[in-house]
C-alpha cells in the first residue's frame, strides 16, 4: 500500500491520474508560483523546527 497510486483512497485509479496530469500541467505551466509555494511551505516547516527546538530546550 506504499505505492503512491494508492494514497488516496477515495479516488478511483483514472481520477488519480487524471488529478496527477492535471498537476504537472499546472507545475509546467506555474514554475513561478510552484516555486513560491515551495518556498513558503519550507520556511514555514523551518519555523516549526526552530519552536520546536526552543521548546525542547526551554523544557
Amino acid at each position: 500500500m506504499s505505492n503512491r497510486a494508492n494514497r488516496s483512497p477515495l479516488l478511483s485509479p483514472e481520477a488519480a491520474e487524471a488529478r496527477r496530469r492535471y498537476r504537472r500541467e499546472w507545475n509546467r505551466r506555474n514554475p513561478e508560483k510552484l516555486r513560491q509555494y515551495n518556498r513558503q511551505f519550507w520556511e514555514k516547516k523551518a519555523e516549526q523546527f526552530r519552536q520546536q527546538k526552543e521548546e525542547e530546550n526551554n523544557a
